[in-house]
């Protein structure tokens, strides 16, 4: 019976893992040489190997985004199509990842910006409908994440966007609270120190308090 046990876990467990990390290994290095279709190939085969992680689903959606990002945007036609098509795929990707593993927020931020990415190029009506699914991921990620001041300037940020005054001001509100508390106790454990470090970055700290004061 032990050996049993022993043999499915080596040939469902062990032989999928074994098999995912050496084709994330090959779509690294297929994305080190620039060769991204190969590596997208690559990606979404460790996802089928390996059915329970979201690490090539992950990497995937990253670098379906940033072939994106790489691309020269295109106003009309095909050419945009395909732009859309990347951006697509990396919601899919995304989408899939976070099915797997919901914890890992990196994954909420980077859907969040592909979503921000497909209300620019798209028309005003479409804008609309890719604004409320970023401020829907958005959303989750604090959630999850509700100590994070991040991610609330940027959920606050899409709130605006969509005319939802009041859940901007609120947001931008807790995401100062929450670091003036960080300040506040990096001054104590640091007194000596002049120049405080800051968790959410000087420039969005301001930019969350004049917001606040703003609204």
């Amino acid at each position: 019976m032990g050996l049993v046990i022993t043999l499915v876990y080596f040939n469902y467990a062990l032989i999928p893992v074994s098999e995912s990390t050496a084709k994330i290994r090959q779509a690294n290095q297929a994305i080190s040489d620039g060769r991204f279709e190969q590596a997208h190939k690559l990606l979404d085969i460790a996802a089928e190997d390996d059915l329970l992680s979201p690490t090539a689903l992950s990497l995937n959606g990253r670098l379906y985004l940033h072939h994106f990002q790489v691309t020269p945007r295109a106003p009309l036609g095909d050419a945009l199509r395909r732009n859309r098509d990347l951006l697509l795929q990396a919601e899919k990707c995304l989408r899939a990842a976070i099915e797997r593993n919901s914890a890992a927020f990196k994954n909420y931020e980077r859907l969040t910006e592909v979503y921000l990415l497909l209300a620019e190029i798209s028309t005003q009506q479409e804008k609309i409908d890719w604004l409320n699914e970023a401020f829907e991921i958005a959303s989750l990620a604090v959630e999850h994440y509700p100590g994070c001041a991040r991610l609330r300037v940027e959920l606050a940020k899409i709130a605006e966007r969509l005319g939802k005054t009041g859940i901007a001001a609120s947001q931008y509100e807790q995401a100062i609270d929450i670091e003036d508390s960080y300040r506040d106790q990096f001054r104590q454990m640091y007194p000596e120190r002049e120049k405080i470090v800051s968790r959410v970055g000087e420039e969005k700290y301001q930019f969350a308090k004049q917001r606040l004061n703003s609204s």
